[in-house]
């Protein structure tokens, strides 16, 4: 009969361990929220206009990919950053991100 509750006592202490063991691995598993960088790509009809060819359109491509990688693996907090990728022929907006700008008089007019 104490031999019964011996091995009661025993199977019941590696259940537990078993479902601690699973709770852990269940825990360890889960997704890590990280940094996001969803980049968007005009068309390419769009970057054509703008005088870029195919091969310069793949390589635009695949350097923004690989720049956001870089951030990506560098950084892990829970983030998501969008990003539009567009092309406008000429010289004169290189580097630009936009031209509307509005002035605050104060901090708190924000």
């Amino acid at each position: 009969m104490k031999e019964i509750r011996l091995l009661r006592a025993h199977t019941a202490r590696v259940r537990v361990a078993l479902l601690a063991i699973l709770a852990l691995v269940v825990a360890a598993g889960r997704t890590a929220s990280a940094l996001t960088i969803n980049l968007t790509f005009d068309t390419d009809a769009k970057f054509m206009a703008a005088g870029l060819t195919a091969t310069d359109i793949a390589n635009m491509k695949a350097a923004c990919s690989y720049a956001a990688k870089q951030f990506t693996d560098r950084y892990n907090d829970p983030i998501n950053v969008n990003i539009m990728v567009t092309a406008t022929p000429g010289t004169s907006d290189f580097g630009s991100s936009t031209t509307f700008f509005t002035s605050v008089n104060s901090y708190a007019a924000l």
